[in-house]
């Protein structure tokens, strides 16, 4: 179980995370000045299947590229296919950048 983030970018691939991993990411988005408003809708249910923003994943990649060692702390270290790698910060930036925006699943 966790939370599905789906890109509208149809050529990307999701990105999931447990839900300890994405209530990590919203306190990671808050440190770094991302606005998490978006990313609590699918949460709580009161917006199933919203979007968060393609300007608000623009901004959480540049938090995550900004602050890559601590992102890879928080999510390296588990190997692929069942992790994301020693270093996931690169990929998951890129992710959030050219994803035009998340669906929360």
């Amino acid at each position: 179980m966790g939370v599905d983030l789906v890109p509208k970018n149809k050529s990307s691939h999701g990105l999931k995370y447990n839900w300890s991993g994405y209530r990590y990411i919203c306190q990671f988005a808050l440190r770094h000045g991302v606005p998490t408003e978006e990313f609590v809708y699918g949460i709580v249910g009161i917006m199933s299947s919203e979007f968060i923003s393609a300007e608000t994943c623009r901004k959480m990649a540049k938090a995550i590229e900004a602050n890559a060692a601590e992102y890879n702390a928080a999510f390296g270290g588990n190997p692929k296919p069942t992790g994301y790698g020693d270093a996931p910060a690169e990929e998951h930036a890129r992710f959030w950048r050219e994803s035009q925006g998340l669906r929360i699943d």
